[in-house]
Parts: C-alpha cells; structure tokens; sequence
C-alpha cells in the first residue's frame, strides 16, 4: 500500500532569517536590546546556535528555538544559558519502541534512520519536532512518527507496511482492504494518534513536572512503558 502523504518541505529546506532572530532575541530579551555582531558570533562558534552547512547564514530551527526559549525563561543578565556545547552533542532526543512488546529508550535524533523501519518514535514535550514534517504534532505539545521514512518531491511516505500496522494498531488495520491506497496513509496518521494517547500525555499547569517530562528521556537508559 501506498504510505505517502504531500507536506511542507521539511526544516532542512525551511530557514530561519538573521533578521528574524535578532527581533524574537529582542523581544524576549529582559533588557530588550539587539544581540550584538560579537555575541552572535560567539554563539556559532561555541555551538551554541548551529548551521546546518557551515556556509549558511541561517541558523537551525532546533537551535535557534533552544536558544530563544533559554532567554525568555531566564531573566538573569548572566549566564542564562551555557557558554558552550559540544559539536557532538545531539540537537534533541526522542522516545523509540522498536515493538509493542519491547520497552521505549531514548535515542539520538539524528540516528532514526539505523532503526528498523516500523519502530514508533514520540518526544513528550518538544512541539517543535513537528516543523519536520515527518512528525505529526500532537496537541501543540508533542510529536509522533514512524522511525521508516522516505522523502520525495515534497512529500513523505512512511515505510510501514500493512503488516506492521497489524502489530501496531490492530483495530486500525482490520479497517483496510487489499488496495486501499488511497486511504492507508490516513490510517498510519490515525494509528499515530492512537498510540499517542499512552505517550504524549497531556500537560497541565500546576501538574508535577516530573512526571510529564521525565528525567531519564534525556538519557539512553530504558524507559519502563
């Protein structure tokens, strides 16, 4: 069956201008000033906001965003944020479950591509995964995916088999019939909401921080389901 679904280009296509930045920076900023030239330096050359090739004048969504969420949390004048990180250091890390049965871990997100295909892949609490578009956001606060993607002419498909979503979403699955191409993909995309239910758990204000964003996500330790 045909898993594709057209979307947006995903963020390695989209940028997020110069000129953009410097005005949210100043927007949230306590101080309310412009970065300066040598600080925004400062920032690539010690990791802190990347580019994707080191030819951009573009930063990346995921370290931008972190950047900008720092400032507007944190209203000290200093060290509000670190003073470096590593190139190696992953921009973030998601939830995986390779089956139904095995226990979810955490895993480098620039890695998804070494797992098997239909290993189901969620953050918690970083909406923001969703401006790739191989994420289904999930309520403005998470995402969710399959691990088993191809991209082609601006649109995603997802390698799932019917087979998989058998093992998945057996209810969903039992819903299609042999060449049922056409509505497959939205069967994937329900069967991810499905099983977002169990995952990405609502947040409210005032509920324990520890529970809705668990301290061992950040980590490859196994996460108990």
């Amino acid at each position: 069956m045909d898993s594709r679904r057209h979307t947006e280009p995903s963020t390695e296509e989209r940028k997020i201008s110069i000129r953009s930045f410097h005005e949210i920076t100043k927007e949230v900023s306590p101080n309310k000033k412009r970065v300066h030239p040598k600080t925004l330096q400062d920032w690539y050359d010690n990791n802190l906001l990347r580019r994707k090739h080191k030819e951009d004048k573009h930063p990346t969504y995921e370290s931008a965003a972190a950047l900008l969420i720092a400032r507007a949390m944190d209203t000290r004048a200093r060290r509000w944020y670190p003073s470096e990180i590593s190139k190696e250091d992953e921009a973030w890390w998601c939830i995986v479950q390779e089956t139904p049965e095995q226990n979810a871990y955490a895993h480098p997100i620039s890695l998804l591509a070494q797992l098997p295909h239909a290993t189901l892949c969620w953050t918690p609490c970083w909406a923001g995964a969703a401006w790739d578009t191989e994420w289904i956001p999930i309520r403005g606060q998470g995402a969710i995916r399959w691990a088993g993607v191809v991209r082609d002419d601006h649109a995603v498909r997802y390698t799932i088999t019917l087979e998989d979503l058998e093992i998945w979403d057996s209810a969903v699955a039992a819903t299609l019939l042999p060449g049922d191409d056409e509505i497959f993909p939205l069967a994937l995309m329900l069967a991810l909401h499905r099983l977002s239910r169990t995952r990405v758990k609502p947040y409210y204000p005032g509920s324990n921080i520890d529970s809705f964003y668990r301290r061992d996500y950040l980590s490859p330790q196994t996460i108990e389901m």
